[in-house]
C-alpha cells in the first residue's frame, strides 16, 4: 500500500504532457494557411489555439520541407491530431 502511495504523484507528473522548450517554432507560412482556411477546414479557433511542431522533414530531391503539426489541449497532445503541411523551397 505505501509503495502505491509514493508512486501516485510520478504518475501524475508523468501524465501533464509538458510542452519541450526546445522544440522549434512553426513556421509562420503554415500558421497563417491554417488560419486563412480555418473555415474551410471547419476548424474553431480555439482548435487551432495550441499547435506544436511535431517534425519536420526535409526532402533533398525536391526542396519540398514536410511539416508535421500536432494540436493539443491545454499543452497535452490530442492523440491522432497530426496534420501534414509541405512547403516548397521557396516557402
Amino acid at each position: 500500500m505505501l509503495l502505491v502511495v509514493f508512486l501516485t504523484p510520478c504518475f501524475v507528473s508523468l501524465g501533464q504532457g509538458q510542452k519541450d522548450p526546445n522544440k522549434k517554432a512553426i513556421p509562420q507560412t503554415a500558421l497563417d494557411h491554417i488560419k486563412k482556411n480555418r473555415q474551410k477546414l471547419a476548424l474553431e479557433e480555439t482548435d487551432i489555439a495550441d499547435l506544436e511542431l511535431s517534425s519536420e522533414t526535409n526532402s533533398k530531391k525536391s526542396g519540398v520541407k514536410h511539416l508535421y503539426i500536432k494540436q493539443l489541449y491545454q499543452g497535452i497532445e490530442i492523440h491522432g491530431s497530426i496534420t501534414n503541411i509541405s512547403l516548397s523551397k521557396e516557402g
